[in-house]
C-alpha cells in the first residue's frame, strides 16, 4: 500500500514539475484554515501588492471555504479540489504553518515555511523520544526566527540548515501593533465596562492523533488544577470588573463540550473569529493580561511588556512526558506560576513584579521587535531568489 501511494506521489511531483509556474503566483496554507503566520503574509499582500499578484487560499475544511466565499474573498479554494490542487501546482510560492502538499512539491516551487510559534516545548528531534519530521528538510526552502537562539531551535528541531532559517520575527506579530477594541469588535460591547481583559491561551495536552502530554481538559476545571470552582472564579472576575476569554489551542477545541456564557467569561472559538474576521492575535493585542501553560503564544506576547501569568498545573508531569527546549522553564516564564485557584487569584489581582524579567527574556527571544515582521519575511524571499515579485513592498 505504501508503495503504490508513494508512486502516486512520485507521478503527481513530476507532473506538478511540467506545469508552467506563474512568476507572481502565491499560496496560502494554515492548520486551521485561514490563521496565524500565512493569513498575516495574505493580508500583508493584499494591502500592498493586491493587483500584482495573483493569489490563492487553500483550505483544508470546505465549510470555512464557503464562509470566506460569503465574506467576498473569492480568492479561496478548497485544497482537495481539482481547482485547489491547480492553484497550487501553478504557484511559484508556496506560504505554510504546517503540513501542505509537500509530497508533491515541485523543485520549481519555493516553500517558506513559517511555522506556528518559537520553540518552548520540544518539537520533532529536540523531543525526548526524538522524531523525524515526515516532511523532508530539502522541500522547505526558507524558515523564519525571532532570534539567534530560536534559529538554532528551529534549526536543530527540523534537522534544517540554520543558514536557511532568517531572523525576521513572526508575521502574525505584527497584528500586536494594532489597536484593538477587543470587547466592541468580538462581542459587540463596550470595553469601558471592564477594568481588564484577561486572555487565557492553554497549549493542547490530547486532541491529536494518540498524543497525550499531561492532565486531560475537564469541563469544568479549565485550568487543570486538583480542585477549581468556576462559579467562584466568576464572582471573583465579576468582583474585579474583569472580561476573561478563553481560546483554546484548535486540537483541544475540538474536544471541549462545556458550554459558558456569561458577562464575565466567554469561550472564543476558531469560528467565531472568521465570523468576525478577526484573528488570534488580534485578541493577543486587545488582552491587558495573557494567562497560559507551555504554549509558545506569551513569546509573542513579550513584546507588549504586558502582564504574564503562568498556570502549569502539571509541570513535573509534563516535562518529563514531553520536555521543554528552553530551560529551566522558571527562568525563560517571566511572570507568576499558579498552581491552584487561590494562587491564580492572587496572582491576577497583585502587581505586576516582572518587567525587569520580561524586559531580560525579551531580549534574548526577539532581535526585532516592532510590527515590521511581513515585511522582512517578503525581503528574504527577495534576497533568496534574486528577483522581486512586488514592486510596492
Amino acid at each position: 500500500m505504501r508503495f503504490f501511494r508513494e508512486l502516486l506521489y512520485g507521478l503527481a511531483r513530476v507532473t506538478n514539475s511540467l506545469i508552467p509556474k506563474r512568476p507572481q503566483s502565491l499560496v496560502f496554507i494554515s492548520r486551521p484554515d485561514f490563521s496565524d503566520n500565512p493569513r498575516h503574509m495574505y493580508d500583508f499582500y493584499r494591502r500592498h501588492c493586491g493587483e500584482e499578484l495573483h493569489m490563492s487560499w487553500l483550505c483544508f475544511d470546505r465549510e470555512v471555504q464557503r464562509l470566506l466565499e460569503k465574506q467576498g474573498i473569492s480568492d479561496v479554494f478548497y485544497l482537495k479540489s481539482i481547482r485547489g490542487v491547480w492553484e497550487y501546482c501553478r504557484a511559484k510560492y508556496i506560504f505554510t504553518n504546517s503540513s501542505s502538499l509537500w509530497q508533491i512539491k515541485s523543485p520549481f516551487q519555493m516553500q517558506i515555511a513559517l511555522w506556528h510559534g518559537m520553540p518552548l516545548k520540544n518539537i520533532l528531534r529536540m523531543g525526548n523520544e526524538p522524531m523525524e519530521s515526515t516532511r523532508p528538510a530539502g522541500n522547505v526552502d526558507l524558515r523564519i526566527a525571532t532570534s539567534p537562539i530560536t534559529r538554532a531551535l528551529i534549526a536543530a528541531s527540523f534537522n534544517y540548515d540554520a543558514r536557511k532559517v532568517r531572523i525576521t520575527g513572526q508575521p502574525r506579530s505584527d497584528a500586536l501593533f494594532l489597536n484593538i477594541d477587543l470587547p466592541r469588535k468580538l462581542l459587540d460591547t463596550d470595553a469601558k465596562r471592564y477594568k481588564g481583559i484577561l486572555l487565557y491561551m492553554p497549549t493542547y495536552r490530547s486532541g491529536y492523533k494518540a498524543f497525550r502530554d499531561g492532565r486531560g481538559l475537564e469541563d469544568d476545571n479549565i485550568f487543570r488544577f486538583e480542585s477549581f470552582s468556576l462559579e467562584k472564579f466568576e464572582a471573583f472576575l465579576k468582583r474585579n470588573r474583569l472580561l476573561f476569554l478563553m481560546k483554546l489551542h484548535p486540537y483541544e477545541e475540538k474536544i471541549f463540550s462545556k458550554s459558558i456564557r456569561s458577562d464575565w467569561i466567554r469561550v472564543v472559538t476558531h469560528r467565531m473569529l472568521l465570523e468576525k474576521r478577526i484573528e488570534t492575535y488580534h485578541l493577543l493585542a486587545g488582552a491587558t493580561m495573557l494567562l497560559t501553560d507551555y504554549s509558545s503564544v506569551y513569546l509573542d506576547y513579550l513584546l507588549l511588556d504586558r502582564p504574564i501569568v503562568f498556570v502549569p498545573s502539571d509541570l513535573e508531569e509534563y516535562r518529563k512526558k514531553r520536555g521543554f527546549s528552553l530551560e529551566p522553564y522558571e527562568f525563560w516564564t517571566p511572570g507568576a506560576k499558579a498552581f491552584n485557584q487561590n494562587e491564580l487569584e492572587e496572582a491576577i489581582a497583585d502587581r505586576d513584579h516582572y518587567q525587569e524579567h520580561r524586559a531580560l527574556i525579551r531580549e534574548l527571544i526577539h532581535t526585532h521587535q516592532d510590527g515590521n515582521a511581513c515585511r522582512r519575511v517578503h525581503q528574504a524571499i527577495q534576497e533568496e531568489t534574486g528577483t522581486s515579485f512586488c514592486k510596492n513592498t
